[in-house]
């Protein structure tokens, strides 16, 4: 068996355990953990009143436009080369987006060769994405 048949098993085996709400949300207990944030280009946190925030803010609200328009809920961002601020962005677009929006945001850092997101927020993290994919780690381990 592959290993994205193992975790397409793995989802569904979570979803007949009923761990996964009628709106398809993961019922996990998990306390907050405090950040700290001394990445001068998180500036959605560290500078937000500065020209850059509101470029990001712009962002978001084109997406809000968009997403609310067609119903989405879902946004990737992803880059072939390295370097080019892929956890930066996302970290500082999921910031606007939950200042604007009631609901959660969950950012998932899917980068498998190097997760950075985790560093940026300055959180400790046992276990990682492709941890909980290719073993038997309970999802309240990774998030």
């Amino acid at each position: 068996m592959s290993k994205l048949e193992e975790a397409l098993e793995k989802a569904n085996k979570l979803r007949e355990s009923g761990r996964i709400n009628e709106a398809g949300k993961v019922d996990v207990a998990r306390e907050t953990v405090p950040i700290e944030v001394n990445n001068k280009n998180l500036v959605t946190i560290t500078q937000p009143y500065s020209p850059v925030a509101e470029e990001y803010r712009k962002l978001k609200s084109m997406i809000l436009r968009k997403t609310k328009k067609d119903f989405l809920n879902t946004i990737m961002i992803t880059s072939a080369i390295k370097g080019e601020g892929k956890s930066v962005t996302s970290i500082n677009l999921a910031v606007t987006l939950a200042q604007a929006i009631d609901h959660s945001i969950l950012l998932i850092d899917a980068d498998i060769r190097k997760p950075m997101i985790h560093e940026y927020l300055g959180i400790e993290y046992k276990y990682g994405l492709s941890d909980y994919l290719t073993s038997d780690i309970d999802i309240s381990e990774v998030m």
